[in-house]
């Protein structure tokens, strides 16, 4: 017979429970936050498309209802548990070779997260049957980084990115949304970006041309992996500097990128001989190859001929340069 332990135990200790499980499975840090629909969040997206600054994404106007409110993701939610994980930096390219977003260097985070989410609600099932849950690691229509927020697990810094104070900027989000009445309230963290500039002075193409707003247009990220235009035909085409899927660079630029970096998680340990290539293996790559090389990571979300596409461009922009 299963015993409802939460009968007997408070609700600090069910989450140190689940925060410590978390850890086994190589989270760096657990927050939960009270279920709450987020209207300033809300203000400030419908001002961010009004802008025009998501290009195509046109999915982040289609949800936006649940992205205000997660109860329409799961009916009586009433916790948001929010999970870090770190991954590590890429690896050195040579001079001249493409280059790829740390956060791409080893297996496909979605896959690996949702995993351990899931492993994470099966514990909490343990001593409150019945519960119902939601797993999700940026796949679902969430305001991910104001949870994270709200559960004391850092602050959204000027690049528009959760910063960590011990773990620094180079972490994945996951979320269990759960209608267990979990939530124990942490000190929101302030931001402490201070005075400091960098990641704005970084940028190389005005993506980040305000504080705390990312222009999606002109950002290397989205141009090299979300937008599904050739590059010729994108309204901005700056240059990427040698980058062919995501941007490291107003991450590296922050201060704080200094903190954390080494993930216990093996799954996401970079694999070299993957990733760095030459401008020629990659053209000269077939689908076949690029299939039993890139499943199962995030490369299959630009696909070859994206990328293909972006080294093109990178080598003009390099001759135009020179």
């Amino acid at each position: 017979m299963h015993i409802n332990y939460f009968c007997i135990m408070d609700r600090v200790s069910i989450n140190h429970i689940i925060e410590e499980f978390s850890r086994e499975l190589g989270f760096c840090a657990y927050g939960s936050a009270q279920y709450a629909k987020l209207d300033s969040d809300m203000e400030y997206l419908k001002s961010y498309l009004s802008k025009g600054f998501n290009g195509d994404m046109n999915y982040l106007e289609r949800n936006a209802d649940k992205r205000h409110d997660p109860a329409l993701l799961m009916e009586g939610t009433k916790s948001i548990l929010c999970f870090l994980a770190q991954y590590n930096r890429a690896p050195e390219f040579p001079k001249d070779y493409p280059r790829v977003a740390s956060y791409a260097t080893g297996e496909d985070y979605h896959e690996v997260l949702r995993g351990k989410l899931h492993m994470i609600a099966g514990r909490i099932k343990e001593y409150l049957p019945g519960v119902r849950y939601r797993a999700f690691t940026d796949s679902a229509p969430l305001f991910e980084r104001s949870w994270a927020r709200r559960s004391g697990l850092g602050f959204v810094g000027k690049n528009t990115m959760l910063i960590n104070k011990e773990f620094g900027v180079r972490t994945f989000i996951g979320i269990i949304i759960t209608d267990a009445d979990l939530s124990v309230k942490k000190e929101e963290i302030a931001s402490a970006c201070g005075s400091c500039k960098r990641c704005i002075e970084a940028c190389p193409t005005g993506a980040l041309s305000e504080e705390y707003v990312l222009d999606a247009r002109r950002c290397i990220s989205y141009l090299t992996i979300e937008s599904k235009r050739k590059r010729s035909d994108e309204p901005f085409n700056p240059d990427t500097r040698g980058y062919i899927f995501g941007c490291d660079i107003c991450i590296d630029a922050c201060p704080w990128s200094r903190k954390g970096n080494v993930s216990p998680i093996t799954e996401f340990v970079p694999v070299v001989e993957r990733v760095v290539r030459s401008r020629g293996e990659w053209l000269e790559m077939d689908n076949s190859r690029f299939d039993s090389l890139f499943s199962g990571t995030p490369f299959m979300r630009a696909g070859l001929d994206k990328i293909k596409d972006n080294i093109t461009a990178d080598g003009i922009q390099n001759q135009s340069r020179g």
